[in-house]
């Protein structure tokens, strides 16, 4: 007996699923590329851009620095787009990378959050990160630049590491116990 098929389209559907999916697939690592792409070259702007302001060479604000730059070279416009793209990249990474940092202990387990909760905390404390950076840099960098580099400076330093290894502990015991 012939089999009689009611649904020719059946294994069409299965087929084009698989090529759907091959190409989400597909997709979805090349994003995961760029992304990985993405991520270290803007660490690498953010570190070039907050060493330079904390020196003084150039300005935290795009304005300033656009300003400076065309009072120097002129109004050149592939330098303009050079600096905006790369204020751009800089804007970006001071809440990205944070982000990013603070995900990390979920990458190791593959796991996510099962509350939102932690998520909300990770953007929270990133966006924090961002304008603080971005409003006290002045401030910050005057600060940095006026320490004595004797005994004072490692004491601090040390302070610090101990602050920033309390501050680990708690995010750490955050997201061992989420609720």
């Amino acid at each position: 007996m012939a089999a009689f098929n009611l649904h020719p389209q059946i294994p069409a559907r299965a087929e084009s699923f698989s090529v759907n999916l091959k190409r989400r697939l597909a997709i979805r690592s090349v994003a995961k590329s760029l992304l990985v792409v993405y991520y270290c070259c803007a660490t690498i702007v953010l570190a070039w851009f907050l060493g330079s302001v904390l020196r003084g060479e150039q300005s935290a604000w795009i304005v300033a620095e656009l300003h400076t730059q065309n009072r120097l070279f002129g109004p050149d416009r592939t330098n303009q787009l050079v600096t905006i793209g790369l204020y751009t990249l800089f804007y970006s990474a001071l809440a990205l990378v944070p982000y990013a940092v603070l995900g990390l202990p979920f990458l190791k387990t593959g796991k996510t959050p099962a509350a939102t909760l932690p998520r909300q905390v990770r953007w929270c404390t990133s966006l924090w990160v961002a304008v603080s950076v971005l409003l006290f840099v002045r401030p910050l960098s005057a600060f940095v630049r006026a320490l004595p580099s004797g005994t004072l400076y490692e004491w601090l330093f040390l302070l610090w590491l101990i602050g920033t290894a309390g501050v680990s502990f708690s995010w750490w015991v955050l997201y061992r116990h989420p609720s």
